[in-house]
């Protein structure tokens, strides 16, 4: 594992030198914000108010059952891991794509680590991820949409890597899977809220990575991205 990465670098002092930087990227930012001006495929369509209505009654129902099981309260935040952005890019998922927008209206946005999104992020046409990155707080940027969530508003803390690179170390992962710090530090992000689920389409390495949690208050569920419209249903079965 290459852990070389450490940069030396200098502060800009000037706006003119500043504006030389910025401009390294410019193309990218330019392709970047083409994506989200394009139209869609003629057979896309947002989720309907009956679908994004149909799966809150649904989420909804599913949180109240687990306050019920589990003495948990029935309101918590999402974190997602590529698994779920991969689903919704798919403009086909109307599960996903309702499941998405009704917590984007709730009181927490859903969460999307920075590092997932740079796992899913790739340059088309058209790109369904940038309306979702809109409605979501992507954790380590400033976050206009957090709320009230001190832990969002505040971001990364030096301890966010420590504590990733220790469950790195400790997490019983499945046979022949090597760690991945992009998938513990969404396990760290969602465990530094105090009620979370995890949307993956790997749940058995989530899993390892959030036993490998210490026991307490924190800890955040997992649900696999396909069971996602079962979720949305109230069904609670699938839940980790």
């Amino acid at each position: 594992m290459d852990v070389s990465k450490y940069i030396a670098c200098a502060v800009a002092r000037e706006n003119a030198e500043q504006d030389m930087i910025n401009a390294r990227f410019a193309s990218m930012d330019a392709e970047n914000a083409a994506m989200e001006a394009a139209a869609p495929p003629e057979d896309w369509a947002p989720p309907t108010e009956q679908e994004i209505e149909a799966a809150g009654t649904g989420i909804t129902a599913a949180l109240a059952a687990l306050h019920r099981q589990r003495g948990n309260a029935a309101r918590r935040s999402s974190s997602t891991t590529r698994g779920m952005l991969i689903a919704l890019e798919d403009h086909r998922n109307r599960e996903a794509a309702a499941f998405h927008a009704w917590l984007a209206r709730q009181e927490h946005p859903p969460i999307i680590p920075l590092g997932v999104l740079a796992q899913a992020w790739r340059p088309r046409p058209w790109n369904p991820l940038g309306a979702v990155v809109r409605e979501s707080v992507v954790f380590g940027t400033p976050a206009a949409i957090a709320g009230n969530c001190a832990t969002c508003a505040a971001g990364h803390l030096t301890s966010d890597a420590q504590r990733t690179g220790a469950l790195t170390g400790k997490a019983s992962l499945p046979e022949k899977k090597r760690p991945d710090a992009v998938d513990a530090m969404a396990v760290v992000i969602a465990s530094r809220h105090p009620e979370s689920i995890i949307l993956t389409s790997e749940p058995d390495d989530l899993t390892a990575y959030r036993d490998a949690l210490d026991e307490g208050a924190g800890l955040p569920l997992i649900l696999p991205v396909d069971s996602v419209g079962l979720f949305a249903r109230g069904e609670t079965k699938a839940l980790r």
